[in-house]
């Protein structure tokens, strides 16, 4: 219980670009985590487990950092949308 009322009245430091950049990433994990957890699992027969894990987190970081970088391209303007 008093876990639950640190974390409850813990006070973050004032950092709002951080914070905006985990909404972002945050976004962008939870709508395509599902295709790159599915992928490894198709190909090569992957269970759940650490290893797939692993791998989707670092897929879902890579493909958030093109999505973040794609957007000041031109043409690629809406994907500012996408979060």
């Amino acid at each position: 219980m008093a876990l639950f009322v640190a974390a409850y009245t813990w006070q973050l430091p004032e950092h709002p670009q951080l914070y905006r950049k985990f909404r972002t990433y945050s976004i962008h994990f939870y709508v395509i985590h599902d295709c790159f957890k599915k992928i490894p699992k198709q190909l090569f027969g992957w269970e759940n487990g650490p290893m797939l894990f692993v791998v989707t987190i670092i897929f879902c970081f890579l493909a958030s950092e093109v999505i973040i970088r794609m957007k000041e391209m031109k043409g690629f303007g809406w994907l500012r949308f996408s979060y």
